[in-house]
């Protein structure tokens, strides 16, 4: 069973801040964690828009709603 974008397992509607740590706890963190374990990193969702706030609601989801995660990365220079 697949679960709609917007949906939590539950079939509840999620915020897409809750959306953003579902999706960064399935699948983000996960595959970092295979193809660069070593990689230094901090993940979230950086931006305007409602989803940020927290104040989204089922209007906001008609544009630029859903998972886009940035990651900062250490440079060179920062690794031990």
């Amino acid at each position: 069973m697949s679960v709609k974008a917007g949906q939590a397992q539950t079939g509840r509607a999620v915020g897409g801040g809750g959306l953003a740590q579902q999706f960064y706890a399935d699948v983000v963190a996960p595959l970092l964690a295979r193809a660069m374990p070593r990689l230094q990193y901090a993940a979230g969702r950086l931006g305007s828009g409602s989803d940020v706030l927290g104040l989204d609601d089922a209007m906001s989801r008609d544009h630029e709603w859903g998972c886009r995660p940035t990651l900062l990365t250490a440079t060179d220079r920062d690794w031990p």
